[in-house]
């Protein structure tokens, strides 16, 4: 039991949007992982978090324009078995802008692209 609880908080991930019937519409990520890898001849572990406030705005019926503001943190660890063992670890804290342009074809296909 206590591995399934432990599975499902590492891979947790809360999203929360608001209403979309006006032009304007927000939205909010927030997500956590701890990935690992085994790659033989080194394991790398790391954990991840991710948070995202989102603005929405509808161009026209099928257009919206989306942009906000995001922070990321990824810290890993990788150890070789191989002589001379090394070890090598890194923390990496990012903030973004990001700006997308969102063109949906119908209800549940879209494209979208932008920096």
């Amino acid at each position: 039991m206590k591995i399934i609880f432990t599975t499902a908080f590492l891979i947790l991930s809360v999203c929360g949007y608001s209403q979309d019937q006006s032009k304007n519409s927000f939205g909010l990520t927030i997500g956590i992982a701890q990935p690992d890898y085994f790659l033989r001849p080194a394991s790398i572990k790391g954990r991840s978090l991710d948070a995202d406030f989102r603005y929405y705005r509808t161009l026209s019926r099928k257009m919206k324009f989306e942009t906000g503001l995001g922070w990321h943190r990824t810290s890993f660890a990788s150890h070789s078995s191989i002589p001379p063992f090394a070890r090598y670890a890194e923390d990496i804290r990012v903030l973004y802008g990001p700006l997308f342009l969102r063109v949906n074809f119908s209800q549940y296909f879209f494209i979208e692209g932008g920096e």
